[in-house]
């Protein structure tokens, strides 16, 4: 029987201490969170926690209020401390985000450009003269040497550079029609020094 005495007498020492504080640590709490919600919450926090740890209190004492208060201040910046690593969890996703998508449209970018380039240039080699289309294609997609391009095409040696140099300089004025004010260099055969 006398449990049942603690337990109802705890029960009414609990009920009148939330009904004298309640309201206070509210509006002490709103003013540290900015939040009259999230506030409310944090007091029925406070006071579900002495309810389970059984802490008795006495309505009427200072140090039951200001033990009371002291306890709402640590929640509320418990709660301030959580919400700021949350916020700055989230912005630094934001932030990996927003440089994945940077770099996801430079990709896209660099493909759309690399495809334009390709593109120009198959119809830049598909608009030569037929001789300038094989001595292209012999040469710079098929890497041989001037002497097998000679060889394949029956063309003298002169003929060949000469369709090589106007056909390059073809291909170049197209890529930088496409590439705006980019200078587009062409690869130079290595020179042969003779020595005398």
């Amino acid at each position: 029987m006398d449990m049942d005495n603690d337990s109802v007498s705890f029960n009414e020492i609990f009920t009148k201490c939330y009904a004298a504080f309640a309201d206070k640590l509210c509006t002490y709490v709103c003013y540290l969170v900015r939040n009259e919600h999230t506030a409310e919450e944090l007091v029925h926090d406070l006071f579900l926690r002495v309810f389970e740890r059984r802490i008795e209190l006495d309505p009427g004492a200072e140090r039951t209020k200001w033990y009371l208060f002291r306890m709402a201040r640590n929640i509320a910046f418990d709660y301030l401390r959580k919400k700021n690593r949350r916020e700055s969890r989230f912005e630094d996703i934001i932030l990996e985000e927003v440089c994945l998508n940077d770099q996801f449209y430079r990709d896209v970018e660099s493909a759309y450009i690399e495809g334009e380039v390709v593109s120009t240039l198959r119809d830049s080699i598909l608009a030569l003269p037929e001789q300038g289309r094989d001595v292209i294609t012999l040469r710079g997609i098929a890497d041989m040497k001037l002497c097998d391009v000679v060889r394949e095409t029956s063309l003298s040696k002169y003929r060949v550079a000469r369709i090589e140099k106007e056909a390059l300089n073809v291909l170049r004025s197209e890529l930088e029609k496409l590439l705006g004010d980019w200078r587009v260099g062409i690869r130079r055969p290595p020179v042969k020094e003779w020595k005398y």
